[in-house]
This record gives structure tokens, sequence and C-alpha cells, in this order.
């Protein structure tokens, strides 16, 4: 499942892809009950970082509505 902060969810299933969403904090959790594998290809600009890490909220974010 990929949970953004401004609140949509995308839950996924074995063999899904997904395009990942870019300047807005986000993360992902496996709900599922075997491990998840997740292959990343990155396109980037030469001394620019890919990823941003943010520090969590203080609520844990919780998926509130589906990605139409």
């Amino acid at each position: 499942m990929v949970i953004s902060e401004a609140g949509p969810s995308l839950q996924l299933r074995a063999g899904e892809g997904l395009i990942e969403m870019v300047n807005q904090p986000h993360y992902g959790s496996n709900n599922g009950t075997e491990p998840a594998e997740i292959v990343v290809v990155y396109a980037g600009v030469k001394g620019k970082p890919i990823t941003v890490l943010e520090h969590a909220p203080t609520a844990e974010l919780t998926p509130t509505s589906p990605v139409p």
C-alpha cells in the first residue's frame, strides 16, 4: 500500500506496478502476509538527490481515500 501525506492511498497486488509520487511526502507498507519484493528504476538529474527523507509526522499517516 502506498499512502500519501495528502491522504490518498493505493493498494497494490502482486505483479502490479506504479509510478512513484514525486514532490510529495509518502510511504509504503506491506499489509500482506508474505514478504514484498520491490523493483525500482530511478531517473534523475546529476547532482540532485533522488530521495529526500523527512521526519515522520507525530500522528501516524493512515489511508483515508483511494487514489482514483
